[in-house]
């Protein structure tokens, strides 16, 4: 009896640890939010986001409204079913059981989105190249970090390169800092539209050279 009883304990205790080593290590088990690039469409019963590189459509989820939002302001002469290129946060997950979603053969939850435009950056983008780029107009500029390299290009002027430039974690964003001449970045989540072409980022840039401050737009590569 006793034995059986110790065993029992010791069992339960094993399992007891393996239980709070999970919860540490394994997670709650939800999938995590990640980018995806792909082509939006929206209209009668449609609600779609083809990634790049695949054929299939995936019935996507946007609580927010925020993409069907832009995508219906973007599309030339509103016409439906056109597609507009997007890059979101989300998540993939089975389709619906019913309804229109159905019938596609999953689902994207979006939980964020990154850029919405008609024209400009697209499938065929080097996103691997870069971990954020941000740029403004008039004056036109442009500033590209990657690898703790950041790179400024402005109309007129030649390109010029900081090196060893310093990453901060800020609320609702990131810094980046260099020096000679000292130059700062600061990239927020903040919804911003591109004056000129109606593009919608979800980040908003703040560049400040010396005296100089400018102000744009911002969206993430694959760092």
């Amino acid at each position: 009896m006793s034995a059986n009883f110790d065993f029992e304990r010791d069992t339960l205790i094993a399992l007891a640890g393996a239980l709070l080593l999970c919860a540490s290590a394994c997670g709650s088990g939800a999938p995590e939010s990640e980018i995806f690039r792909g082509f939006a469409v929206h209209g009668h019963e449609v609600r779609s986001f083809r990634p790049c590189g695949s054929e299939d459509a995936l019935w996507a989820i946007d609580p927010k409204g925020k993409l069907w939002e832009m995508h219906d302001e973007l599309v030339p002469h509103r016409e439906p079913y056109e597609e507009v290129f997007a890059v979101v946060a989300g998540r993939m997950g089975a389709p619906p059981t019913e309804g229109f979603g159905a019938d596609y053969p999953g689902r994207l939850e979006i939980d964020e989105v990154l850029y919405v435009a008609w024209e400009g950056f697209g499938c065929d983008t080097d996103w691997s190249g870069f971990d954020y780029r941000a740029y403004g107009n008039e004056p036109f500029w442009n500033v590209e970090v990657s690898a703790g390299v950041l790179r400024l290009n402005r109309l007129g002027s030649e390109s010029r390169t900081w090196t060893d430039v310093q990453k901060h974690t800020i609320e609702n964003g990131v810094r980046f800092e260099g020096d000679g001449p000292p130059i700062e970045l600061t990239l927020v989540r903040e919804p911003c539209r591109d004056s000129m072409s109606g593009a919608y980022f979800g980040m908003s840039a703040r560049l400040v050279l010396g005296a100089e401050e400018l102000r744009g737009c911002a969206l993430p590569g694959s760092p």
